[in-house]
C-alpha cells in the first residue's frame, strides 16, 4: 500500500488477523475525545470523508445519526466523477473511545463490513 506524506502516515500499518478480517491500524498524536469529534461530527466528517491525494472530491454526508440503531451514509464523487456512495447502521457508540458500524458500498448491498474505530478497537 502506498505510503502518504500526511501527518503520522508512518504508524500506518495493515495486517489480516484471519481470513474474514482487514485490520487498519493509525495512531494520532491527539486527544482520544478530538480523534472521536472528528469521525462523529458531521462538520469535521466532511474535511476527511472522500480525500485522494489531498484532493475532495465532493463529500456529501446524507444521513449521520449516531446513536446505537442509527444510520449513516456518505457519498462522494471518485478522482473520474462517478458516484460512491456508502451507508450502514451504528452499532455501538462509546464516546470517545469507540464507534462500531456497518458499512456498504451501494453498488455491493448484499456485502456487509463491520468497522471498529477507536483506541479500543481489537
Amino acid at each position: 500500500m502506498a505510503a502518504s506524506n500526511a501527518a503520522n502516515s508512518e504508524t500506518f500499518t495493515v495486517t489480516t488477523p484471519s481470513d474474514c478480517e482487514v485490520r487498519l491500524t493509525r495512531l494520532f498524536d491527539a486527544p482520544r475525545e478530538l480523534v472521536f469529534e472528528a469521525m462523529s461530527k458531521p462538520e469535521h466528517i466532511r474535511r476527511w470523508w472522500g480525500q485522494y491525494r489531498r484532493r475532495l472530491f465532493g463529500a456529501d454526508l446524507r444521513v449521520v445519526d449516531l446513536r446505537p440503531g442509527g444510520k449513516w451514509k456518505f457519498a462522494n464523487r471518485t478522482p473520474k466523477g462517478e458516484l460512491a456512495v456508502f451507508y450502514g447502521v451504528y452499532r455501538e457508540v462509546a464516546p470517545p473511545g469507540r464507534v462500531v458500524f456497518t458499512e456498504l458500498f451501494e453498488p455491493f448491498p448484499d456485502v456487509e463490513s463491520v468497522v471498529t474505530a477507536g483506541p479500543s478497537a481489537p
